[in-house]
């Protein structure tokens, strides 16, 4: 596996473009982002990474690991399915305040087979259960705080007639 490094920076000072690999290319590279800078300069945080593939009109959340100030990205099958020019974008969150991003250009280079398919990227799937599960969260939490003020109001004023 070949293995990427970057520095973050807070100006222009890191790179700018990543190359992901070849078309197709399924766990044969590793982008790692080191955010110590993000750190030292807005606390400790956690960070989420967005890719926009080639063709795509929107980024999608990437599977991402993350010790302490160091974040890997090992590129997936999804993230190379199209070869051309993308963008990634690292957001540092500290705690529920985007601190920081940063985009940087990304480039997978055409395979003589080509791997273009339809599928969602696996890292999306996860990231949508996620939204979903928050949702619907919010509204158990909505049911009780609502139950909650109708015992309320019926404790001080009664029930209705």
């Amino acid at each position: 596996m070949k293995t990427v490094n970057i520095s973050v920076a807070l100006d222009k000072s890191s790179p700018t473009k990543i190359l992901l690999g070849r078309q197709g290319e399924n766990k044969a590279t590793k982008i790692i982002f080191d955010c110590n800078v993000y750190a030292k300069s807005f606390g400790a945080g956690t960070a989420y990474l967005f890719h926009q593939r080639a063709p795509d009109t929107c980024p999608y959340p990437v599977a991402i690991e993350q010790d302490g100030n160091t974040i890997m990205w090992e590129v997936s099958a999804s993230d190379t399915q199209f070869a051309g020019q993308g963008q990634c974008e690292l957001f540092w969150y500290v705690d529920d305040i985007i601190a920081k991003t940063q985009v940087w250009s990304t480039t997978v280079t055409e395979a003589l087979t080509g791997t273009e398919s339809e599928e969602v990227p696996e890292a999306a799937q996860g990231w949508v259960s996620k939204v979903l599960q928050a949702i619907a969260d919010i509204g158990k939490v909505n049911d009780e705080v609502v139950k909650a003020a109708v015992a309320a109001y019926i404790a001080e004023n009664g029930l209705p007639d």
